[in-house]
């Protein structure tokens, strides 16, 4: 009997320990993203540090706040951007692959360019309004969401799927394997 509930303890501690290393892990990774943005304010140019090569995003942020100024502005904008490399070389932006939007952190945009930094340096943004002028905007700039970010939390998710089943699994077992009293057996 005491062997069959520390099989349950231990279905139940793998079920919910699971879970629970998915969610810490979950906030980790928004917690990770998060940091990964760098904002600035345009129309100007802002000097970014790019630590890693890869694909990065533009993100026109709509709902944010930069450096404690608070921006609320529409949904959409005519703000373009240029991409210079560390040597100087204009690098080619292109439209955003997915449609990506996002809010999270108080901070609420979506995917309007996306370029490649080759190397790592510090790259010149310089943003304007399409018409020549335009009021104060906030941008971010960070690697595509889709890209480590999902493939992580899908990780986290079948963590806790497994977890679930493993643990259900071993309820079950101990619940089928736990002995059973012997019942009387009545002659007619």
């Amino acid at each position: 009997m005491r062997t069959t509930a520390l099989w349950y303890a231990l279905g139940v501690l793998v079920m919910v320990g699971g879970v629970a290393a998915a969610v810490a892990g979950t906030i980790d990774q928004l917690k990770r993203l998060e940091a990964s943005f760098v904002r600035f304010v345009v129309p100007g140019a802002y000097d970014m540090q790019v630590a890693q090569s890869g694909q990065y995003v533009l993100y026109y942020e709509y709902e944010t706040a930069v450096n404690g100024e608070s921006f609320q502005t529409p949904e959409s904008t005519d703000i373009t951007c240029r991409v210079a490399d560390p040597g100087g070389k204009p690098l080619q932006v292109v439209p955003a692959t997915f449609e990506t939007e996002y809010a999270f952190g108080g901070h609420t945009g979506r995917a309007i360019g996306q370029f490649l930094a080759a190397a790592p340096g510090v790259y010149v943004i310089t943003c304007a309004h399409g018409s020549g002028k335009g009021e104060r905007e906030a941008l971010a700039v960070a690697p595509p969401l889709a890209g480590g970010f999902a493939a992580a939390v899908l990780k986290l998710i079948a963590l806790a799927f497994v977890s679930v089943g493993a643990g259900l699994t071993i309820l079950i077992a101990a619940l089928v394997m736990r002995p059973h009293a012997k019942r009387p057996v009545f002659e007619t």
